[in-house]
């Protein structure tokens, strides 16, 4: 199998320029040209990611020996690509979204030309099926293009080498390497969303770990307090084993929180559009406490905990300022706004 597919609509180029697309010239000696469009998901200068699509009036694509595994139309493939590598990754997912594999294409490095890309074969390929064993593919292919001349000996002796070693690495779990390894088709909603919105992606990262963190140190805290109430006078009036007791709060916060931030806790994980927050949310929650906060400036019973709430949102609010800056290159009024809210709405509680 080649990343060739000789599906009837390989070759078919979409009109539509929206999502973000690429055309990929893919090139095999004596064999021409096949042109593929694949919606470009991630475009970093260290690796790219796009998505090809198994079009409906298409044959399946067969990977492995006698087809081993087959990928009807509707199948995803993601492809992963890295600049000034002599290889492109593919994740291959089925109508149904599960993973079939990854495969392995040996190539020249890609010539990456604005939103179209060169791509040469040559030849072999690995394949690793979800739970079988990896095996190289198209080494009678190889032969045959040595044969006929399209490649050299001494360079087929060295493609096969590079087969065996990327051979070698996967059967020993070290390929493919990271993060590609990790990327699975129910990421491309988070992916999509950190590419068209990238201020509001990283806002909503960082706002979302931090509400993670302090669910995580309160479920910590209250099981720590469960332990000091049952086996010491900590909440009793024990001035010692109280210092204790806070001290192990204060540790178990900071414990949390870089593994928070770097997203190692289950709840961390990337954010998706339809769970996402924004700054105009923020903003009009600032705004209803703020004139809550109006009303009754006169007590204090609530005092401490709108003082509290109003310090959470002006975080938010500021980071959702900073990572429109930084990413969207723009001054977000709406998070201007709610954080001059937020000041004087702290200003009037202190």
């Amino acid at each position: 199998m080649t990343r060739r597919h000789r599906g009837r609509s390989a070759a078919r180029e979409s009109r539509d320029e929206s999502p973000p697309e690429v055309l990929v010239l893919y090139h095999r000696p004596g064999e021409g040209e096949t042109r593929y469009r694949q919606e470009l998901i991630r475009d970093g200068a260290d690796w790219k990611l796009t998505l090809y699509r198994i079009p409906p009036d298409a044959d399946a694509l067969e990977v492995g020996p006698g087809g081993g595994t087959r990928l009807p139309p509707g199948s995803s493939l993601l492809w992963f690509t890295v600049p000034d590598r002599p290889w492109e990754i593919a994740a291959f997912h089925g109508p149904d979204g599960e993973l079939a594999g990854h495969y392995t294409n040996l190539i020249e490095p890609p010539e990456l030309d604005g939103s179209t890309w060169h791509v040469t074969d040559r030849w072999l390929d690995l394949w690793q099926p979800a739970g079988g064993e990896p095996r190289i593919l198209d080494a009678d292919e190889l032969r045959e293009a040595v044969e006929a001349g399209h490649v050299a000996a001494e360079e087929a002796r060295e493609l096969e080498e590079r087969a065996s070693r990327l051979l070698a690495r996967a059967r020993e779990g070290d390929w493919p390497p990271d993060p590609i390894r990790d990327i699975r088709l129910e990421d491309l909603p988070s992916l999509r969303f950190r590419r068209d919105d990238p201020g509001g992606y990283y806002a909503n990262l960082v706002v979302g770990r931090i509400i993670a963190w302090g669910m995580y140190w309160m479920g910590a805290a209250s099981l720590t307090s469960v332990g000091f109430a049952a086996f010491t006078e900590a909440l009793s009036g024990d001035p010692t084993a109280g210092r204790i007791w806070i001290g192990t709060l204060v540790g178990e916060g900071v414990l949390l929180l870089p593994l928070a931030l770097t997203g190692r806790l289950p709840a961390t994980r990337r954010p998706r559009p339809k769970e996402a927050i924004g700054e105009g949310t923020l903003f009009m929650t600032a705004v209803v406490m703020g004139a809550i906060v109006l009303a009754l400036n006169e007590s204090t019973m609530w005092r401490e905990l709108f003082t509290a709430v109003y310090g959470i949102l002006g975080s938010f609010l500021g980071i959702f300022g900073y990572s429109r800056w930084r990413h969207d290159d723009r001054f977000s009024g709406l998070a201007f706004g709610g954080l001059l809210v937020t000041l004087l709405a702290l200003f009037l509680l202190l």
